[in-house]
C-alpha cells in the first residue's frame, strides 16, 4: 500500500513538472525545433508537420508522439476518430480490468498520442488535436487519469478514474 501512495504521489509530480507533453519551448526565428532551443515560445505538436520536428520533439519530451508520426506518415488521417471520455467511462462501468480497457484503446485507437516516460511509463490518448483533455495511462501503477490542461498552462486538472484499489 505505502508503495502505492509514493508512486502516485510521484505521478502527480510527474503531471504537474511537464504540466503537458503536448507543448515545447522552440526557437522562433527557425521556426523549427532543433535539440539545442530553449526559448520560451510554445509549439503544438499538431503543428509540426515533419518526422524530423515530431522525433525531436518526442526526445526532449522522453517519448514519442506516435498519432502525429502516424500522420505524418500517411498511415492515419488528420480526422481520425479520438477516444471519447464517455467510451473510457463505459469500459470502467462495465467492470473491465485495466488490462482489457488497454486493449479496447489499442485495437481501436491504434495510434495513441504519446507514449513515454522516465521511470513511469505513460501513455496518452487525448480527446482533442492539442492535448488539452486527455485520458493518461500510468502502466506501472494501472491507474487511469482524466486529464484537463487548460491551453497547456500550469493549471493542470486531474481525475483518477480507474485504480485497482477503487475496483
Amino acid at each position: 500500500m505505502k508503495k502505492r501512495v509514493i508512486m502516485t504521489c510521484m505521478v502527480v509530480i510527474l503531471i504537474l513538472t511537464m504540466s503537458s507533453v503536448t507543448a515545447l519551448a522552440y526557437s522562433a526565428s527557425k521556426n523549427s525545433i532543433s535539440e539545442s532551443d530553449n526559448s520560451s515560445i510554445v509549439i503544438k505538436v499538431s503543428e509540426l508537420n515533419s518526422i524530423d520536428e515530431i522525433k525531436c520533439l518526442g526526445k526532449k519530451m522522453v517519448g514519442n508522439y506516435l498519432r502525429r508520426e502516424a500522420e505524418i506518415e500517411g498511415k492515419i488521417s488528420l480526422d481520425a476518430s479520438r477516444v471519447k471520455i464517455s467510451e473510457v467511462n463505459e469500459w470502467i462501468n462495465n467492470n473491465y480490468d485495466y488490462k482489457q480497457i488497454c486493449s479496447k484503446l489499442q485495437e481501436k485507437y491504434v495510434f495513441p498520442d504519446y507514449v513515454g516516460g522516465s521511470g513511469i511509463t505513460i501513455t496518452e490518448y487525448w480527446l482533442d488535436d492539442n492535448g488539452d483533455e486527455k485520458i493518461m495511462l500510468i502502466n506501472q501503477n494501472q491507474e487511469i487519469l482524466h486529464v484537463t490542461d487548460a491551453n497547456n498552462t500550469t493549471a493542470v486538472n486531474y481525475q483518477i478514474i480507474f485504480s485497482p484499489n477503487n475496483k
